[in-house]
């Protein structure tokens, strides 16, 4: 009798177990189900067909300012047709066609130099439409004109000073100097060359260009991402600014900050938060000009020391070309010819003289220079 019993639970346990076990696979199945079934709802309700093709009927390999760029939509598919087609020079919508031919002109004139998109909506009759960009690089119509420059004048510049930023005011010179564990902020009597005033940088900090706006110096660092504000007559720290690229050079047109950050990009700042205002690309008429560094802006121009070369460049800021070039080869010291290192480096201006202010890192010398503007 207790055997039988003994049996008889054995069986029941079994079916129980049995039973289990397919309600979780039926489970199991319908959430698999679930999820396929999920999978097969169309989620794009609003499909973009690729039934057009945006070409460019002039395109070169180098296309300057003052182009006119010939654009055409070429429809492919001969089952439907186009209803309208939206065109956008830089995201800004300029025509509306609604018949063919799909075709438009860009004027570019009025452009700045660098990169410019071009971009077509076709809606299609099927209710769907399509999309099209291309990009474009405009290098300057402008040939660089050749500025030639007489030496007023020699002053005695700190050959340790390896100069990142420079600025004259009133009778002095502002430096920043660079590298790891030499960065300085320093005020030179120009006349005499002796030191007024000087700040050391933290030493895991490398200091770079400076400007002078509002009684207050700003001092860039190159990859610490952090722009200090000093007071100008104590060189007392008031603030500090961070920012998103390398800081390279920096200027004022006493109503915004103008700075560089080693690429043929220039940036306009807001100068109480360091908001970026605006920026754009530097060309001549070949190519985009990059290593762009000290700058300095003198009567609606932004004149820059492009890096590891003899050159000051005069950038026209409303387009980005470049309309002058300054060769300063005959002032490089001799002890210095061909360095990659100790190179010419800071641009200064006297607003009362009319006069320029140049040197390099290093360099034992300042030069006075007027230019034949």
């Amino acid at each position: 009798m207790i055997k039988n019993q003994f049996y008889k639970i054995i069986v029941l346990v079994f079916v129980i177990s049995i039973f289990f076990s397919c309600a979780d696979k039926k489970s199991n199945k319908k959430l698999d189900n679930n999820k396929s079934v999920k999978n097969e709802i169309p989620v794009e309700t609003n499909k973009v067909s690729d039934v057009t093709e945006l070409i460019l009927k002039n395109r070169t390999q180098k296309q300057l300012i003052g182009d006119v760029i010939n654009a055409e939509i070429i429809f492919k598919n001969k089952t439907h047709k186009i209803d309208s087609i939206e065109w956008f020079l830089d995201n800004k919508k300029i025509s509306t066609l609604v018949k063919k031919p799909y075709s438009f002109n860009f004027a570019t004139n009025k452009l700045s130099v660098g990169f410019h998109s071009i971009k077509t909506i076709s809606f299609i009759s099927d209710k769907s439409k399509d999309t099209k960009e291309l990009k474009l690089f405009f290098v300057s119509d402008v040939v660089p004109k050749k500025i030639t420059y007489k030496i007023l004048n020699t002053f005695t510049h700190d050959s340790k000073a390896y100069t990142q930023g420079f600025v004259y005011d009133n009778g002095y010179f502002f430096e920043g100097t660079g590298q790891y564990g030499e960065s300085t902020l320093r005020k030179v009597n120009a006349e005499t060359g002796d030191l007024v005033e000087s700040l050391n940088l933290p030493s895991d900090v490398f200091g770079e260009g400076i400007v002078l706006f509002n009684n207050q110096i700003f001092q860039l660092t190159w990859q610490s991402l952090i722009c200090y504000v000093y007071d100008r007559e104590s060189f007392k720290l008031l603030h500090k600014f961070n920012y998103q690229t390398e800081g390279w050079g920096i200027t004022t047109d006493s109503e915004n900050l103008i700075m560089s950050d080693g690429t043929s990009t220039i940036y306009y700042l807001e100068p109480e938060f360091f908001t970026k205002l605006k920026q754009f690309q530097v060309c001549d008429n070949n190519t985009a000009i990059s290593n762009i560094n000290e700058l300095e802006y003198v009567n609606g121009f932004i004149y820059a020391n492009v890096w590891q070369t003899n050159n000051i460049i005069k950038i026209d800021p409303t387009n980005g070309k470049v309309v002058a070039v300054i060769n300063c080869k005959k002032l490089v010291p001799k002890e210095y010819i061909g360095s990659q290192d100790n190179v010419l480096n800071g641009i200064a201006y006297n607003s009362v003289k009319n006069t320029f202010y140049v040197t390099g890192k290093r360099w034992p010398v300042i030069y006075e220079i007027e230019l034949d503007l």
